[in-house]
């Protein structure tokens, strides 16, 4: 006979076991007036119970003795045998209660000995005892494969980077040998051709320092972009330079194809440099010949910049379907790929999902691979506003939250303005406006209260201020009718380009900024 009271997923499941048809009855009835939900299994022998287990998990057995057929010890004795059932706790029933039988139950591995007949406050006591001993047991050992796991993979970390900062040592130390008596090398190449080898094996081993810094920084959530306005090609140029004496030390030809227009992109400079170094090494160790860095310009309006998709490509043997998609996992390392940390490729995702762009692979076997890096916030340089007319005017950057404020101040500040300043609290805002009267106030419209502190400070005494309003349509529509006077509106993600040019608009003469105050 089976009996069971269904119940959600989470609520504990547990089996009694029992031939009595009585004694099942009165467990029910205890737990059912106990309070104590759970999901009761029934059954009334030791096989139909066993055939069961086999297929499906339970959380607490609560099992008789003396049954015929199979009866208690034998079932438990089963239970230990089969390792999916050997730690599911078990709490014997009996109402035989001699010292022999209560030894033997302990020694087969019973967490719990309950003698007949039931009281309800023990069983129920026995039962949560019981389970929540085994919840914290579970949760333990979970807790202890990962930290095994993480040993072990740390353990492997320093070993592979051991290794990897031995091989550029070890060569720099050979070339500096050949220097210093004079000799040229076995391959009869120049001392500039050897100090480019240092040079190439120095940023090898700096590489690597530097990636295992960033994880510690990505794992800790301390690694916070700086974005600054920077040139695409400037950088593009400056990272393959860096690797010239890799390519030249592999005999490696290399190609760059750049958009016409000059490109400005508002991110972290250095850590879009770091995922281009990144690839451009990981391209240069296998390539066969030829290593080629494309740019493209995607979904590009000349009104609001777009993205550019930067495309390093090596005619290598190309990474295995299978590999693919884990080849951004931390300590990957492709069978074809042989050494190295597999940091390099996980921690460029990681800096490109930083910047809310992306980086994907391509690759097809004997043809090479082709990782593309997408960047977002990438302008025609001509484009952004010339704001020195107004540089000096003086902005007030209000937004309860830091980073949205440090975000708005920091593109006013790269882009030359030299007088402005945030305010994240109503104290650091009374501050700020008691010292100077602001030409222009950027407010992020989801900071209620610092807004509404602004609209009383500023909406009658300084009518001639302009303001900016970031945020979604609908909360900077309610904050625009409360003022009278020039605004503009900016929405979230911040783009740079429309910002400056609402920031232009504001404060140029032509603009409609009013009396703008200067210092």
């Amino acid at each position: 006979m089976t009996q069971s009271e269904p119940g959600t997923q989470s609520l504990p499941r547990i089996m009694m076991v029992d031939d009595e048809l009585s004694n099942l009855q009165i467990v029910k009835i205890i737990l059912t007036r106990e309070n104590y939900e759970c999901e009761l299994l029934l059954y009334d022998n030791g096989r139909e119970a066993l055939d069961y287990l086999r297929g499906h998990p339970v959380d607490l057995i609560l099992l008789d003795l003396a049954m015929p057929g199979m009866d208690g010890f034998e079932l438990m004795t089963r239970l230990k045998e089969n390792p999916a059932t050997a730690e599911v706790p078990v709490i014997f029933l009996s109402a035989y209660q001699e010292t022999d039988y209560i030894l033997r139950a302990f020694e087969l591995g019973a967490r719990d000995f309950i003698g007949k007949p039931i009281f309800s406050p023990i069983l129920t006591a026995r039962i949560r005892q019981t389970i929540e001993a085994q919840r914290l047991q579970t949760e333990l050992q979970r807790s202890n494969d990962e930290l095994l796991n993480t040993n072990r993979l740390k353990d492997e970390l320093l070993s592979i980077c051991s290794h990897d900062l031995r091989a550029p040592l070890n060569s720099i130390e050979l070339i500096c040998q050949f220097l210093s008596d004079g000799a040229s090398g076995p391959a009869e190449q120049s001392p500039g051709e050897l100090i480019n080898r240092i040079v190439s094996q120095t940023r090898l081993a700096r590489r690597l320092v530097e990636n295992l810094l960033d994880l510690n920084r990505i794992e800790e959530g301390r690694l916070v972009p700086s974005p600054s306005f920077f040139s695409v090609e400037e950088l593009v140029r400056s990272c393959l330079d860096d690797e010239l004496p890799t390519f030249q030390a592999r005999k490696l030809e290399h190609a760059l194809d750049l958009p016409a227009q000059e490109l400005l992109c508002f991110a972290d400079r250095e850590m879009i440099s770091q995922v281009v170094h990144n690839i451009l090494n990981n391209a240069a160790k296998y390539a066969q010949s030829r290593v080629k860095l494309e740019c493209a310009l995607e979904d590009f309006s000349d009104g609001q910049g777009g993205r550019l998709a930067l495309a390093i490509a090596d005619d290598g043997r190309g990474i295995p379907p299978a590999q693919q998609q884990s080849v951004f996992d931390k300590y990957a390392k492709l069978e074809l790929h042989g050494s190295g940390s597999g940091l390099g490729l996980y921690i460029s995702r990681q800096m490109m999902e930083l910047h809310e762009g992306s980086i994907t692979v391509e690759s097809k076997a004997g043809q090479g691979t082709r990782f593309v890096v997408r960047l977002p916030n990438v302008f025609v340089a001509e484009q952004l506003p010339d704001l020195a007319p107004c540089q000096q005017q003086r902005v007030a950057v209000v937004s309860a939250s830091k980073p949205t404020a440090q975000l708005l101040e920091g593109v006013l500040v790269e882009a030359g303005m030299i007088e402005v300043a945030s305010a994240t609290t109503p104290s650091q805002l009374e501050r700020l406006l008691d010292d100077h009267p602001p030409a222009l106030v950027v407010v992020d419209v989801a900071s209620e209260l610092l807004a509404g502190l602004l609209v009383e400070r500023l909406g009658a005494a300084n009518p001639g201020c302009a303001w900016i309003l970031y945020g979604e349509a609908g909360d900077a529509a309610r904050l625009a009718a409360r003022l009278r006077t020039a605004t503009g509106t900016v929405p979230p993600p911040l783009n740079p380009l429309m910002y400056l040019r609402e920031v232009n608009r504001l404060l140029q003469p032509e603009g409609n900024a009013g009396a703008a105050a200067t210092v």
